[in-house]
């Protein structure tokens, strides 16, 4: 079961991860960065199918989704660097829309996988002041 879910998540990680690997090709970061956002973009690009891949090795539904809140989490993380990056005009901005719109389709297919496995129930009533 739990190999099952991996193959068929992981290739899809795998595939969206692939195109923000081709993303270095597009950066034009200075060495003075290859420690810093450099460093933090391969983590996170790395982090997120690899977090996917962990979660789908536990045994407990709860264990799966906090591996994918992890992985969302990176998802985020890796969109504020792209972000980061054109606002230093190390990216353009054509790229930056392009890669982000990628990106932003894979954070909503984490996040639908998440709400799938592990729905939340609850409800917020409106905050409401008493004078």
């Amino acid at each position: 079961q739990y190999y099952a879910k991996f193959s068929r998540i992981g290739s899809l990680e795998r595939s969206q991860n692939v195109g923000e690997r081709h993303l270095q090709h597009y950066l034009t970061l200075p060495s003075s960065e290859q420690y810093g956002l450099i460093s933090q973009i391969n983590r996170c690009v790395v982090s997120i199918p690899a977090n996917i891949a962990e979660g789908c090795s536990k045994y407990s539904q709860k264990d799966f989704v906090r591996f994918l809140q992890i992985s969302l989490g990176s998802a985020f993380e890796l969109e504020t660097h792209l972000l980061l990056c054109e606002d230093l005009n190390f990216l353009s901005p054509e790229v930056t829309k392009s890669s982000i719109k990628k990106l932003q389709r894979l954070q909503r297919r984490i996040a639908s996988l998440k709400n799938s496995t592990y729905p939340t129930t609850i409800k917020l009533s409106p905050l409401t002041l008493d004078s």
